[in-house]
């Protein structure tokens, strides 16, 4: 069980990190070449999508990760948990009020600081890729 646990663990962290990273080296250089109303556009057509998936494979992974340490202990998988809970609070406490703020945001508040809090939100993204990566590396690490 534990093999099959830490499996789903992997896949599931590969996959949230391939997405992460897709989000932060592809989609955002893009859209911050757009003007700030495409821009902000773009950015608030794909979170719908991005909202349903990403949550649910870093969920999928962190719960996997700790069940498979609970079963058998292991330094790496411990750490690989850590560096996947941590999005969390990355995501939900800084992230999230981002993503809200864009959304309804007005057209005059938008033009005002829309571009700046696009630029911000992409490095606290290109923060939570690179944690899902350690987890990811870790958690293959493990035993």
């Amino acid at each position: 069980m534990d093999d099959a646990l830490l499996g789903l663990a992997r896949v599931a962290a590969a996959m949230f990190t391939g997405a992460a990273f897709y989000i932060t080296l592809v989609e955002q250089p893009a859209r911050m070449q757009l003007q700030s109303s495409l821009a902000i556009a773009a950015f608030c057509a794909e979170l719908p999508r991005v909202e349903r998936m990403q949550p649910l494979l870093l969920l999928v992974s962190l719960m996997a990760a700790l069940s498979s340490w609970s079963q058998r202990p292991a330094t790496s998988t411990l750490l690989a948990s850590v560096c996947l809970a941590l999005i969390l609070p990355l995501s939900f406490g800084w992230l999230v009020p981002i993503n809200r703020r864009l959304r309804t945001a007005s057209a005059d508040e938008r033009a005002a600081f829309g571009m700046a809090l696009l630029s911000r939100w992409g490095k606290l993204h290109a923060l939570r890729s690179c944690l899902g990566l350690l987890g990811t590396v870790l958690l293959h690490a493990a035993g």
